[in-house]
C-alpha cells in the first residue's frame, strides 16, 4: 500500500512552475480623440499586417507584397513564364487570399455593434497551444459613434507602429517558425455581426509559456477599471509590467467569466516556408 501511495505522495509535494512573464509586454496607446469603428477596425489590421511581416511568415510588408502580387497578375509574358511564376507562388497566392479574407472580417461593420472588447493573434499550430499572443483591448469599449478624419485615423496607425517598434522589441528579436495565425474576438455578449467568425463554446484562452505582447488602446475618458490589458493570472501581475500600471492597479476580472464569449475567424493564414517572394 505504501508503494502505490508513493507516486500520488510525489505528485501532491510537486511545486507548480511560477508564471514566466518576463516575455510580457505592454504597449498602451493613448489617442487624443475617441475610437469609432474606422480606427478599431483600422489598427486591428495594421497588427495582424505588422506582426506577420515582423515574425517572418512573409518575406516582405504585406502592401508591398500585395501590390507585387497584382503586378504579376497583371503581367503580360509569356504562356510559359506565366505557369512558372504561377507555380513558384501559388503558396503566396494561397497566403495573400487568407489574409485578405481575416482583414475584411476586421472591417468597420464589426465594431460598429460596440460589442467587441478585445482582439487576440496567435501564433503556433492551434489556439490550444499558442506560440505567441498578441492582444489588442479597447479601453471602456473604446468604441465612438464620431466620424474621424483620414488624419486621425493615420495618425492612431503610426501611434500603434511606434508602440510596437519600440517596446515589443524583445519579443520581436526571438526567432519563430512557420506556423499558422488564427484571430479570435472577445465579446461582451452575443456577436450581432459574426461574417466570418464562429462562436467558441466554453473556449478559455490558455497562454502557457507563450510571450504576450498587450496592446492597450486608451481613448479620452475611458474608465481603466471597466477593461484592462490582459494578464496570465491575478496573481501574477507584478512590478516587470511597469508600462502603463495604472491600468493595472484596478479589480481584474477572471477571463473564465461567463461574461465573454469568444469567436475563432474561420481563415487562418499560414506563414510561408522559406519566404517565398514574387520575384
Amino acid at each position: 500500500n505504501t508503494w502505490k501511495q508513493t507516486p500520488s505522495l510525489f505528485r501532491s509535494m510537486r511545486r507548480k512552475r511560477p508564471v514566466d512573464d518576463s516575455n510580457d509586454t505592454l504597449i498602451t496607446i493613448k489617442l487624443p480623440t475617441e475610437a469609432n469603428p474606422v480606427i478599431c477596425s483600422k489598427i486591428s489590421q495594421d497588427l495582424l499586417k505588422y506582426i506577420l511581416y515582423m515574425r517572418q511568415q512573409i518575406p516582405c510588408p504585406y502592401n508591398d507584397l500585395k501590390s507585387s502580387a497584382e503586378d504579376t497578375k497583371n503581367d503580360k509574358e509569356s504562356l510559359r513564364t506565366k505557369r512558372s511564376i504561377s507555380s513558384k507562388n501559388r503558396r503566396l497566392e494561397k497566403l495573400l487570399e487568407t489574409v485578405d479574407s481575416v482583414l475584411n472580417a476586421l472591417s468597420p461593420a464589426l465594431f460598429e455593434t460596440r460589442q467587441v472588447v478585445e482582439v487576440v493573434f496567435m501564433l503556433g499550430s492551434s489556439i490550444f497551444s499558442p506560440k505567441e499572443v498578441y492582444s489588442l483591448v479597447f479601453s471602456n469599449g473604446g468604441i465612438s459613434s464620431k466620424s474621424v478624419s483620414e488624419f486621425q485615423v493615420s495618425d492612431a496607425s503610426k501611434r500603434l507602429v511606434r508602440g510596437m517598434i519600440t517596446c515589443a522589441s524583445p519579443v520581436f528579436d526571438k526567432e519563430v517558425k512557420c506556423c499558422r495565425l488564427f484571430t479570435l474576438l472577445r465579446s461582451q455578449n452575443a456577436l450581432t455581426y459574426t461574417k466570418s467568425f464562429g462562436l467558441k463554446a466554453n473556449f478559455k484562452l490558455k497562454l502557457k509559456r507563450a510571450p504576450l505582447v498587450n496592446v492597450f488602446l486608451k481613448t479620452p475618458g475611458s474608465n481603466d477599471c471597466n477593461l484592462r490589458p490582459r494578464h496570465r493570472t491575478i496573481h501574477d501581475v507584478g512590478s516587470k509590467q511597469s508600462q502603463g500600471s495604472n491600468e493595472l492597479d484596478c479589480n481584474m476580472e477572471e477571463d473564465a467569466s461567463d461574461k465573454y464569449l469568444w469567436y475563432l475567424c474561420e481563415a487562418t493564414p499560414k506563414g510561408l516556408k522559406g519566404g517565398a517572394s514574387l520575384a
